[in-house]
């Protein structure tokens, strides 16, 4: 019988072409606007149920809040909704360049739109806030936003690297 082996990863693919063990590059701080930035972690090599989280379930609940916040209160639907924007940028940051940034602010914007129309018809409420009728159209209008701003934030990591 032959000895074990040890447990290095499942296909070889977190090995260097000398055998060794693959490790993130060191990412440098740099300044932006005067303020010393580093760059996240990148989306791949988040651990377990992190992406899924990130990039699915938090835009939801953002937007969920949101469309709950748009029958009951105009001010804190414009208080909450630049926090998607926020996301939506540190979400880009999360990816090697504009590009891939854009794809993941498409999916997070489309999600926030869908939880923020969702809640808006379960609440049942009139609208503090215009918003364009039918309110499905809404989620297009929140997607291409999050592909801006998602592309912004994918841009912003390519000149920190």
């Amino acid at each position: 019988m032959a000895p074990a082996q040890p447990f290095v990863g499942s296909c070889g693919d977190d090995l260097d072409d000398g055998g060794r063990a693959w490790t993130p590059p060191r990412v440098r701080a740099r300044s932006v606007l005067g303020i010393r930035v580093k760059a996240p972690p990148l989306f791949a090599t988040l651990p377990g149920p992190a992406p899924v989280q990130l990039a699915g379930v938090g835009p939801v609940l953002l937007g969920m809040v949101c469309g709950f916040l748009l029958g009951a209160s105009a001010a804190g639907y414009w208080v909450l909704s630049p926090v998607g924007l926020l996301g939506a940028v540190s979400g880009g940051m999360e990816h090697p360049g504009a590009a891939a940034g854009a794809r993941r602010g498409v999916l997070a914007g489309s999600l926030f739109g869908v939880g923020l129309v969702l809640a808006h018809a379960i609440a049942r409420e009139r609208e503090l806030v215009t918003i364009p009728h039918p309110a499905v159209l809404l989620i297009g209008v929140t997607s291409v936003i999050g592909t801006v701003f998602g592309a912004a934030g994918g841009a912003v990591r390519s000149r920190l690297e």
